[in-house]
């Protein structure tokens, strides 16, 4: 094996009387090309990734990178620990992962997984010796800080130092402190880049995840951002619930993996690509619903759900609650009665870099767009859908959950200038 080298980092802020983690996954699955099931170039990415939890190189600085094989069957991969993570819990998030990053991806020869203990990623191609626009996957708490203007600036003073401390380390890029807010609560922040990159580059990393959340979650108190390269992802998003655990082979699990194995094949989602029910009695009643995205054939549906229904077991092991949002589905089970209500949630929202040739335009054409769309998938009979297309060029889909008055407890928004996966913009509105 040989050793290659990436820019991937990463920001946590949050505003607590005790520290809690933000609870999410984050999947992209690049489209540079797939394998087949029996080929080299699938033994070999099942042999690196087997490795990686049990690699030693993890010990020191809770990093790995290494490549396997010959052209054009070479596979790349590299992980990362949290930097307040224990090693045992890193190898467990890595064990995990390398296991899941494969069923949310299958036969993609690049994909990229991150959760809240670690980060795990491979490829094809040399993913560390070339620059490509980026993606970022940003997750924030919808509420504000009761002071918005002086969390804000503790905020920002916090960052910068986390910044600077986190660029200079030797051993690990990594930083974490904690501010006074209030008297009742603080302000946890935390930086990390990958260990083997310069200070410049890292420090280059944090600046533009330091701008994104100042611009994209300025006084919400919580926010998580990941920057990484990669090339037109296909977005999914996971987020694990913190309410409870179960145990593996309790009455609850039973519950949930055969209301999971019912979803893909149910006769509810033919009529309007919408699944809800429930099983067992309590304390081990589960909950779940799945959500069609408007314009996908219902077979492309079932089988996304198929999919996704053995996938989020493997992102959020062991949780009673927890969500999977796709390009093409969406898939939610719970111990608490998730159907026909609505939560304060988190926002998940991922974008390409660049921006439009004309944003003032691109904006006031994508504004009066969305509202339409609103409106009219608000108003939809039998699916909550609608979707169109304006002169800029520019297609957007709006859909919200059917299965609330308001239309809006649960929705997805996608819009773009070239169908579906090029300036994107992605948006999920999650019930936490």
């Amino acid at each position: 094996m040989d050793y290659p080298r990436l820019t991937i980092c990463f920001l946590f802020i949050l505003s607590l009387i005790t520290p809690q983690p933000i609870f999410a996954a984050d999947v992209r699955c690049s489209d540079i090309g797939n394998y087949t099931t029996n080929s080299t170039y699938a033994a070999n990415l099942k042999t690196l990734l087997s490795s990686i939890s049990n690699s030693s190189n993890l010990d020191s600085d809770g990093f790995f990178n290494a490549s396997i094989g010959q052209n054009p069957d070479k596979v790349y991969a590299l992980a990362l620990c949290k930097g307040d993570q224990e090693i045992t819990s890193c190898r467990s998030c890595l064990n995990d992962s390398s296991q899941a990053i494969t069923k949310e991806c299958p036969n993609q020869k690049e994909a990229f997984l991150y959760k809240d203990e670690c980060i795990l990623r491979f490829s094809s191609r040399n993913i560390l010796s070339s620059v490509d626009d980026g993606y970022f996957a940003m997750f924030y708490n919808v509420n504000n800080a009761t002071n918005p203007a002086q969390f804000t600036e503790l905020m920002e003073i916090l960052l910068l130092n986390l910044r600077e401390q986190a660029a200079s380390g030797v051993v690990k890029k990594y930083a974490a402190d904690v501010v006074k807010y209030t008297n009742l609560s603080k302000i946890y922040g935390l930086a990390q880049c990958t260990p083997d990159i310069s200070k410049l580059d890292c420090g280059k990393c944090l600046d533009v995840a330091m701008n994104d959340i100042t611009n994209h979650a300025s006084g919400k108190v919580g926010a998580a951002i990941t920057s990484l390269t990669t090339t037109q992802p296909k977005f999914a998003y996971g987020g694990c619930s913190n309410i409870g655990n179960y145990t593996t082979n309790s009455t609850y699990a039973a519950n949930l993996k055969t209301l999971l194995s019912s979803i893909s094949n149910s006769s509810d989602l033919n009529s309007d690509g919408f699944f809800n029910a429930s099983i067992g009695k309590n304390p081990d009643q589960v909950y779940a619903l799945a959500l069609c995205r408007g314009d996908q054939k219902i077979t492309d549906c079932r089988s996304c759900l198929n999919d996704s229904s053995q996938a989020i077991t493997k992102v959020c092991p062991n949780q009673k609650e927890a969500i999977l949002s796709k390009d093409t589905c969406m898939l939610r089970f719970s111990s608490r009665n998730i159907l026909g209500s609505m939560d304060d949630g988190y926002v998940v929202m991922g974008n390409h870099v660049d921006n439009d040739t004309d944003p003032v335009q691109f904006t006031d054409v994508l504004r009066n767009l969305l509202f339409d769309l609103r409106e009219r998938a608000a108003s939809g009979g039998v699916r909550k859908y609608a979707a169109d297309a304006v002169n800029f060029p520019l297609r957007a889909n709006y859909q919200s959950r059917n299965d609330s008055d308001d239309g809006f407890s649960s929705r997805s928004l996608w819009a773009s200038n070239k169908p579906f996966f090029h300036k994107r913009f992605s948006c999920v509105r999650l019930n936490y």
